[in-house]
């Protein structure tokens, strides 16, 4: 589940606390200045638990809750997992978040959804494999349909690779681990501080530009049947050359004309 954010109020928060952390000088007995991607908390005396209201520049947010911060005795923020880096997970906002009714009743569905879908796409993928390699092992069954055909296996076979690669990579379906930020053991955030990254971009991007060849393809395997039943002799003339370049090339100018690219 992921959180919409007031990115112009989230700057400003970051800008003032920013300008807070030049200005900090460190004290004996307290944790210094932070800002946790969110929420910017002040020094605080070690062995305390601090909090403060949630964020108003965060959406889908209890406004009424709280966000807390313990400062250890050490004079550092205690986070849950010191193995790990993300500032933010050393704030707890479990409490300014409540789970949408509607999204609880269908999680249990949508997660056999996915399951069915992976399922699948794997069923799909071996089967589509084996057949590929049949047509090219038997010679019998070299020919320019069976040709046309292995293309289209290959459009499906890449959009079921990028597919499962892409559910397993992304957390929640939003992004790679590395471009999200936890909030609450099951909610994430997305913030673009830098731009997206790009192996978050080159992934979604291969997988839509698969769906688009894919679907392409289903029109090339028609358009050549097609062509076979009455103009055979320009088909027979000309080979499947024209089509293997129509069905890629156009997937391309496809998913750019969808995204507008």
């Amino acid at each position: 589940m992921t959180v919409r954010i007031n990115k112009a109020a989230l700057s400003i928060a970051e800008a003032e606390c920013t300008e807070k952390i030049d200005r900090f000088q460190p004290q004996p007995g307290y944790c210094n200045v932070t800002w946790d991607k969110i929420m910017c908390w002040d020094p605080s005396p070690i062995g305390t638990l601090v909090k403060q209201a949630c964020p108003s520049h965060v959406l889908d947010i209890r406004k009424s809750g709280f966000a807390y911060r313990e400062c250890g005795l050490d004079g550092e923020w205690i986070h849950p997992d010191p193995g790990t880096n993300n500032t933010i997970g050393w704030t707890n906002y479990s409490e300014c978040f409540s789970e949408d009714p509607m999204f609880a009743e269908i999680k249990y569905d949508l997660t056999r959804i996915e399951l069915m879908a992976n399922v699948g796409y794997g069923v799909s993928l071996i089967s589509l494999i084996v057949a590929i390699l049949v047509m090219l092992i038997s010679k019998g069954w070299r020919c320019k349909s069976n040709r046309l055909h292995i293309n289209l296996f290959l459009a499906f076979i890449l959009r079921a690779v990028i597919s499962m690669l892409k559910d397993v990579l992304f957390v929640q379906g939003l992004g790679l681990e590395k471009d999200l930020t936890w909030l609450t053991p099951e909610k994430v955030i997305f913030i673009d501080e830098n731009g997206m990254h790009w192996e978050c971009k080159l992934i979604v991007v291969i997988f839509m530009y698969s769906v688009a060849a894919s679907m392409m393809w289903i029109f090339m395997e028609g358009l050549y049947l097609h062509m076979l039943v009455h103009k055979t002799l320009i088909t027979e003339r000309n080979g499947i050359k024209l089509y293997v370049m129509i069905g890629w090339h156009v997937g391309i100018r496809t998913f750019t004309a969808w995204y507008g690219l």
